[in-house]
């Protein structure tokens, strides 16, 4: 199958015009193998708004992302050395293929169903609209700009970073960073970034810490309903939205962040959700349990098993099952649990 063939100083493009993922990454690996160039590979997708994607370091996995900003990277890329255009290209696919939209990102602090349907019902994304009315995208390159449009005031920090107040209450640090790859990279000393900007939310008792570059914001919750403040964020890319997603910027806005705002309402809705569908799971699997405890034999309605330790559940001598289960729903919510016979305990 043949592919055409584009260099630049720091990578081989290719395209292809089709072909199944094992005929791409047949040609990746041919192409890649012969000097270890920095290679790319494009091919036609079914969505013509998505391009798929092979390579740079790997020709696993086979990505669909959105072609616009494939081609916007590339570009960006075209004048790095090969090593660092391979790094770059590398994580701004992995970042691409995680997005929930283009320009949205979120890890435990939302849920992906939560940004896609929640937040497009008519109420919310009609207040998250009129936050940013009026608000178009900027040739400033600085962080500052979409802040400075939003009304806040920005002080800057006698150790590090930014206060942004608003209504004379602080609401948010901001840290900013010259590329957002340094977001989750250790610092000179040996210390996490966002665990840097919560430290000073907490200093100056701000709810909200970001992690800045450009157009890219990282949010960290200083006080999220669950789990460990650092390890749960929202991410906003001003650059990639798309006009008809512009109004997830205003999750960003003072309305948003502010005490008791927008996103902590929503963020507290989303573990209450989740512990709710948690406590239903739980419930209707000790009902299975003790349904079934006679007959040995347990009925799952609702539940693929996923893995097994090599026993039947059918078995009359089976005393101990355990297995992993995957609990599909609707709104893609997943929980893995560890089934005993007799009990069940979510998995750790």
């Amino acid at each position: 199958m043949a592919a055409t063939v584009w260099e630049t100083p720091a990578y081989q493009l290719l395209w292809a015009d089709g072909g199944s993922e094992t005929d791409l990454r047949r040609i990746w690996e041919a192409r890649q193998g012969r000097r270890g160039w920095v290679v790319i590979l494009l091919a036609a997708s079914s969505d013509s708004g998505r391009v798929r994607v092979v390579g740079p370091q790997a020709a696993r996995p086979v990505r669909e992302l959105p072609v616009g900003l494939v081609w916007s990277l590339l570009r960006k890329s075209r004048d790095y050395a090969p090593r660092e255009a391979a790094a770059l290209m590398a994580g701004e696919f992995g970042r691409l293929e995680e997005a929930v939209v283009p320009g949205i990102r979120v890890k435990d602090l939302l849920t992906p169903h939560f940004v896609q349907d929640r937040l497009r019902r008519p109420e919310n994304q009609r207040r998250l609209a009129d936050a940013v009315a009026g608000i178009e995208p900027s040739g400033d390159r600085t962080w500052r700009w979409l802040f400075e449009r939003f009304g806040y005031r920005i002080q800057q920090l006698p150790r590090r970073g930014y206060l942004l107040w608003h209504d004379d209450a602080p609401v948010a640090v901001v840290h900013p960073y010259r590329s957002p790859s340094l977001f989750s990279r250790l610092t000179r000393n040996g210390e996490l970034p966002e665990g840097l900007a919560l430290a000073d939310c907490r200093r100056h008792g701000a709810g909200w810490a970001v992690l800045a570059s450009g157009g890219r914001y990282r949010l960290f919750s200083s006080r999220p309903p669950v789990g460990p403040a650092s390890g749960q964020y929202v991410e906003v890319d001003a650059d990639d939205l798309e006009r008809e997603n512009r109004f997830y910027l205003g999750l960003l806005s003072p309305d948003s962040l502010r005490e008791g705002g927008w996103l902590t309402r929503w963020v507290e809705e989303t573990k209450d959700f989740g512990e709710e569908l948690r406590k239903g799971l739980e419930e209707r699997l000790i009902t299975n349990l003790s349904d079934d405890w006679t007959s040995k034999k347990i009925i799952f309605k609702d539940f693929k098993i996923i893995s097994g330790k090599g026993v039947s559940l059918s078995h009359p001598c089976c005393r101990v099952i355990a297995c992993s289960l995957e609990w599909m729903r609707s709104s893609g919510s997943t929980r893995t649990w560890t089934l005993c016979w007799g009990g069940c305990a979510p998995g750790r």
